[in-house]
């Protein structure tokens, strides 16, 4: 993982937005929070019309309530 991009702050939780490295030479844009104990955490996948935007509203609720959640914008 690279430099961290932006941290937003949720009831429980901090969600980190940063880029990751990929194939290539290529980044992915990701946001993520880590799960309280004993809970799973949650991979939002996008399609060709969708990015992380779509999931936020959901993925803070998931956050308040101790999931952790991974949100990422495919390339392309």
């Amino acid at each position: 993982a690279s430099d961290v991009y932006k941290r937003q702050t949720f009831a429980r939780a901090e969600l980190v937005e940063s880029f990751v490295s990929v194939s290539q030479g290529h980044k992915l844009y990701v946001e993520y929070s880590a799960p309280e104990v004993d809970r799973p955490t949650i991979v939002f996948v996008n399609g060709l019309t969708y990015s992380t935007d779509d999931y936020r509203t959901i993925a803070s609720r998931l956050i308040d309530q101790g999931y952790g959640v991974l949100l990422y914008d495919a390339y392309g």
